[in-house]
């Protein structure tokens, strides 16, 4: 009798199908000599930092991790964090990277991931993060990112590079940004690059949580501008971004939306050839100072403790006519209350991480409120503000219509809104 081998075949089939299809996910970039996963959104993660790559939107996100469950982000979250993005120029055309009209990819390395564009089959972009230590031994807190240029075809094209980071940290803050050197700004503000090699980098940080963006030191590529200015402005500007120093935040369009937008120079990039530009972004969490220029081989102690209360309000009050003179420019027809600071006290100690650490530095005025297992900071003036908050409500909105819901930012969003209501009430 002849045996039937089809039911043996279908099942050498079956348990050989795992493998044949992850075969099929590896794939080969030639151009960079990699090898890789494609996806469609992807997590890297380790000690005090998230990073998210989304494809849809082309887009990337940073979280501090405070514990096994709460994270901070450190950029807008909004929509997949799509205000954060890669602009590129092609001799002389200008591209959004973050439009459909491009091949977007999002690749899974061991130890790192990268966004990948391709324009026409002219030009590749990729954008690699990777996590690192500025202490080894220690938890990471630094995103190394790479931006590789490559040149599909076969004559040599000058590509410009630029970078727009929609911040929120020092949003309600009165000094949105602070420097390495502690220069303080709480308006628009250039900086070239012997001025960024003088200040070594921009901090944006809510007294608790911070954000660091360095561009010189050990392996980085000095841009040759970084704007600070409004989101909105920076997103609909000329390439190198036109505005007025010590002109206001605020536009018609946001309220203390701000925003850092970097122009690296040209690159001329020869056919078949890749060049590289790198900066990295330093995290901290707890009250603790980001550690960045430790990391790129500059003193550490250059970096300078975020100011006391009592200088940011005299610094508010010896700047205030000249904010109510640039909101008048920008056809504002309310000035925003002077923001203060007396419910945080800087945590100096790294050590100091646990929960009752938290409240301690919130001072005696925080609140524990029912339902969330976190502290809600005291309400300040600045947070009764109507403008303020519609768009906390539309934030809130916008995190809960997002593809990736962030349910901590939501929880932390709707406390503080319930705080807000509940001091209205007071009144």
């Amino acid at each position: 009798m002849k045996k039937n081998k089809l039911p043996f075949l279908l099942v050498s089939l079956f348990f050989l199908m795992p493998s044949i299809v992850f075969a099929a996910k590896i794939k080969k970039d030639e151009n960079l000599g990699i090898e890789y996963k494609p996806a469609s959104k992807y997590k890297l993660e380790s000690g005090n930092v998230r990073v998210c790559l989304y494809k849809n939107t082309g887009s990337f996100g940073v979280y501090g991790l405070t514990g096994s469950i709460f994270k901070v982000p450190l950029l807008s979250a909004l929509n997949d964090f799509e205000s954060s993005h890669f602009f590129v120029k092609i001799d002389g055309k200008e591209y959004d990277l973050s439009s459909s009209s491009f091949i977007r990819e999002v690749r899974i390395l061991d130890d790192r991931a990268q966004i990948h564009y391709l324009m026409a089959k002219k030009v590749a972009v990729a954008v690699e993060f990777e996590l690192a230590s500025s202490v080894p031994g220690n938890p990471s807190d630094v995103v190394c990112v790479n931006i590789y240029v490559s040149n599909l075809g076969r004559n040599k094209t000058e590509v410009a590079l630029k970078g727009v980071f929609d911040t929120v940290l020092g949003e309600n803050r009165f000094v949105h940004f602070r420097t390495s050197s502690g220069e303080e700004i709480t308006s628009e503000k250039h900086f070239y690059g012997d001025d960024l090699r003088r200040e070594k980098s921009i901090i944006s940080s809510d007294g608790n949580s911070s954000i660091q963006f360095v561009f010189t030191g050990n392996g980085m590529t000095v841009p040759r501008l970084v704007t600070l200015s409004s989101q909105y402005g920076l997103e609909h500007s000329n390439w190198e971004p036109n505005l007025k120093d010590g002109r206001s935040f605020n536009n018609i369009h946001a309220y203390m939306n701000s925003a850092l937008a970097v122009n690296w120079k040209p690159l001329l990039v020869g056919p078949s050839k890749t060049e590289r530009i790198s900066f990295c972004i330093a995290v901290a969490v707890n009250g603790t100072s980001p550690k960045g220029l430790r990391f790129v081989g500059l003193d550490a102690s250059d970096v300078v403790d975020e100011p006391s209360d009592s200088e940011n309000e005299e610094l508010a009050s010896s700047t205030s006519e000249e904010a109510d003179s640039s909101n008048a420019e920008a056809g504002l027809t309310t000035t925003p209350a002077v923001i203060t600071e007396n419910n945080v006290v800087e945590q100096k100690e790294a050590d100091k991480s646990t929960k009752n650490d938290d409240e301690q530095n919130l001072g005696s005025n925080a609140e524990k409120r029912t339902g969330v297992d976190f502290v809600v900071a005291p309400i300040e003036d600045y947070q009764l503000d109507p403008v303020y908050i519609q768009n906390l409500i539309a934030r809130i909105n916008s995190l809960q219509s997002s593809s990736e819901v962030d349910h901590e930012e939501i929880r932390r969003l709707n406390a503080e809104l319930d705080a807000i209501l509940a001091k209205i009430r007071q009144k």
